[in-house]
């Protein structure tokens, strides 16, 4: 069972991992990735839709899922953005709101200690963690 970017967007994030450990045969294994919100492209995108409750949400779902953690590590990825400019449109764009220059201003503003506008790179920190029913014998 795989959770990709999407746990944090459950209401009852235990209640699905619950299910999930339901379904998973008892050696399985379940795996959540979920964004950080300390990472860059997540302070950006909270301009737009700030989910940093949903995300601390998920990740105390999987503390007190009841499931065991096999392995969590933290890993990156980088967005590179032509400009400023194409950064603002991409986020509007992405979550298809209307573009809006009050808050490109505070996302260029937010940016404003990354230098000359190209490239523009942003990483994405993420976690990814490893659950299962029972311990690895």
């Amino acid at each position: 069972m795989i959770y990709t970017l999407s746990l944090h967007h459950h209401q009852d994030g235990i209640q699905a991992l619950r299910e999930a450990a339901r379904v998973v045969k008892s050696n399985g294994r379940i795996l959540v990735i979920e964004p950080l919100v300390d990472g860059e492209i997540e302070r950006l995108f909270a301009i737009l839709h700030d989910e940093d409750e949903d995300k601390l949400a998920a990740q105390k779902a999987v503390r007190e899922s009841g499931l065991i953690l096999i392995q969590s590590e933290i890993f990156h990825a980088d967005w590179v953005f032509d400009s400023k400019e194409e950064m603002c449109v991409s986020v509007f764009e992405y979550y298809e709101v209307p573009y809006d220059p009050l808050l490109a201003r505070e996302m260029v503003d937010l940016v404003a200690g990354y230098g000359d506008d190209s490239p523009l790179t942003l990483t994405d920190s993420m976690s990814i963690q490893v659950l299962a029913k029972n311990a690895i014998l």
